[in-house]
């Protein structure tokens, strides 16, 4: 499995991440300074953000970079994170229906125990709104989960396999009846995007290496 972290803000809403090597390769155990989330949450609220997972001692997000007209984040930590299992982006978009999925997250109540949704793609969506149009995916893909995903899983990762394709972003939930359908952003359309966003973080808090 990732490394799942909780993000935090000082009013107490908070997100899921997971935690993403510089390169975006896999590493059995390495330690990074980067955090792959929403930035539907993360565009909303100043930095800093708290930072929890099980194990980890408690760190702050301090800069992160959101993607225009997209629901993908990369954060900075204050300090690298403890030697962790990292595992891959995915350059390949979801594989539908025949292909498991693992949705990780802290939604669900206030334990701030870690959950699983174990699912599976339906159907690729080229976009997607909010109600409100505070969230917009572009490249993403719909998905039927059980359990069901819910607030607080935004930005936790989603899994086929041993590789990240994407990140959780919307719950479908009309006149409040949670569908159990979900859409992730897909990261293999903005990999390059990424890999521009962690260099502009490196760059502007002057780090040398992760």
């Amino acid at each position: 499995m990732t490394t799942t972290v909780r993000i935090s803000e000082p009013g107490g809403t908070f997100c899921s991440g997971v935690l993403i090597a510089p390169d975006l390769n896999a590493y059995p155990k390495a330690r990074t300074r980067l955090v792959l989330s929403c930035a539907h949450f993360l565009r909303k609220h100043p930095c800093p953000f708290e930072v929890q997972a099980p194990g980890m001692p408690k760190n702050q997000l301090i800069d992160v970079r959101c993607q225009k007209f997209g629901d993908l984040a990369v954060g900075l930590l204050a300090t690298p994170a403890p030697p962790r299992k990292l595992m891959a982006l995915s350059s390949r978009r979801g594989q539908l229906w025949r292909t498991r999925t693992c949705t990780s997250g802290y939604g669900g109540g206030e334990t701030q125990e870690l959950k699983h949704r174990f699912g599976r793609i339906l159907w690729p969506i080229p976009w997607a709104f909010a109600r409100d149009f505070s969230t917009h995916v572009r490249g993403g893909a719909t998905l039927w989960n059980n359990p069901k995903v819910v607030r607080g899983d935004s930005g936790g990762p989603v899994c086929q396999g041993e590789e990240i394709i994407g990140v959780q972003s919307l719950i479908m939930d009309p006149l409040g009846v949670d569908l159990g359908l979900a859409t992730t952003s897909q990261v293999a359309p903005f990999k390059q995007w990424m890999h521009h966003a962690i260099k502009e973080l490196y760059l502007a808090n002057e780090v040398q290496d992760s």
